[in-house]
């Protein structure tokens, strides 16, 4: 389990106050600590370790904006993906409604299984980039059952190859959904901010201890804090509070067992 995780794994809120906290106790701490060691600067060194702590401080806020946009529009893929892998299992029961046979009625039983479990149990285990093996099991029960209708006429064909077509665009959409569980923001951006959240650090220890300095340092990097908790809450699409929720296929299946009940 990365750093991210254990952070997303507090939740929001805690997120927020951590980051924040140690990073704006970092910044007050540090200055005091070096006239605790007897470590005496001139004034010029302490205002221009306090002029480069402010540059820093801007080149970090364009860095987190960045990184922001990019996992937004993870966020936002993510989102996409569970709404065509809804909107095709609503094509395969219509098909299958359509079909209009035993056999058909049975395979739209299996895919409100299949959407409940996805719903209850595989969502839960992408937090941990899991997937569910119940889930893969009542597919491959689809997909035989697939095998098992015979069309008697054109209708019946037609609505059998819009089925197939369906199901095999399930199958890709969840691939892609399971991959996205994995979907974070690149090495080389975590790589920058943890480099400039250094070069800050060394540079807060050579700042003037005195309040009026202090307090200015630790609004910048208050700023700071809270939009790297951003950053970090949003990473990863399906993990942590603020995640992909499974709104389309819940959706989807009222519509499905709505039919199934007619």
């Amino acid at each position: 389990m990365s750093f991210i995780d254990i952070l997303q794994g507090f939740g929001n809120a805690e997120t927020f106050l951590i980051v924040t906290g140690v990073l704006v106790g970092l910044t007050m701490l540090l200055p005091w600590l070096r006239q605790r060691l007897g470590i005496k600067l001139e004034k010029a060194t302490t205002d221009g370790a306090s002029d480069a702590f402010k540059a820093v401080v801007s080149s970090m806020i364009f860095v987190l904006a960045f990184a922001l946009y990019q996992v937004q529009a993870n966020f936002h893929d993510a989102e996409q993906l569970v709404e065509k892998e809804a909107n095709q299992m609503n094509l395969m029961d219509r098909a299958l409604l359509r079909y209009g046979t035993p056999e058909a009625v049975a395979l739209r039983g299996l895919e409100i299984e299949y959407c409940n479990l996805v719903i209850n149990k595989e969502w839960e285990l992408m937090q941990v980039s899991g997937r569910s093996s119940d889930v893969d099991a009542v597919f491959e029960k689809l997909v035989a059952g697939e095998r098992t209708l015979a069309p008697t006429g054109p209708a019946q064909q037609a609505q059998l190859g819009v089925f197939q077509r369906s199901l095999d665009e399930t199958y890709d959409l969840r691939e892609a959904r399971l991959a996205m569980t994995n979907k974070s923001l690149p090495s080389l951006y975590w790589s920058m901010i943890s480099g400039l959240l250094i070069l800050l650090a060394f540079l807060a220890l050579f700042t003037n201890a005195t309040l009026d300095k202090q307090m200015g340092h630790a609004g910048l990097i208050c700023a700071v804090g809270l939009l790297l908790s951003l950053v970090i809450i949003i990473d990863g699409p399906f993990k942590g509070d603020t995640s992909v929720q499974p709104d389309a296929i819940k959706h989807v299946l009222k519509v499905i067992q709505s039919r199934h009940t007619t």
